[in-house]
């Protein structure tokens, strides 16, 4: 939300944009990339070759190479979109944003499973993060902050926090396991 509040409302050339916004992202998380690959399969190094590593570090890489590291394969991703997004967003209605975000928050309930073929870089999975981006532009630009209003924003998180906690505790005791189903970043009870 914070991308989209910043980085919607400005005017650069494509080339300055993906060369600035990749370089930043990029180069580090191809860096950290390396130093959890090490870290992690520092074992393996004696027993496997080194056309075998650099396979298993190009499918690590394609489908992530550490857990915590999911943020990066999907800011990439909305930072592709960002200039296309951009030149909407600016030109939009307040109404046509309106319908965006009733799409967007649609698409929220809606579980999708991805093929095991296709990169973390999977349009369903930062096709989703891309209303956040648009929602930090509309808050931006087109909500004014109330005393009313914020004392509504305290109501929601805190409605918010409780669905989680319930819905999240709920599931996982009746399937005797972590069920994260209303705990992840895209349900609509955490947006």
């Amino acid at each position: 939300m914070i991308s989209g509040a910043i980085l919607l409302d400005r005017n650069e050339p494509l080339n300055t944009f993906l060369s600035k916004r990749l370089k930043r992202v990029f180069l580090p998380f191809l860096f950290w990339s390396i130093v959890y690959f090490i870290f992690v399969y520092a074992g393996s190094f004696q027993k496997a070759s080194v056309l075998q590593l650099c396979q298993i570090f190009i499918n690590k890489l394609l489908k992530g190479t550490y857990y915590h590291l999911w943020y990066v394969y999907m800011i990439l991703g909305v930072y592709l979109f960002i200039p296309i997004i951009r030149k909407w967003v600016q030109n939009s209605t307040k109404q046509e944003l309106h319908y965006f975000l009733l799409l967007w928050s649609i698409t929220l309930f809606i579980n999708t499973d991805v093929a095991e073929y296709i990169p973390s870089i999977e349009v369903l999975y930062f096709s989703k993060y891309l209303g956040y981006l648009v929602l930090g532009y509309y808050l931006d630009k087109h909500v004014e902050t109330t005393p009313a209003r914020n004392t509504l924003y305290l109501v929601l998180f805190i409605v918010g926090v409780t669905l989680t906690l319930l819905s999240t505790s709920y599931l996982s005791v009746a399937a005797n396991k972590l069920n994260i189903t209303y705990y992840n970043y895209l349900s609509p009870n955490v947006c």
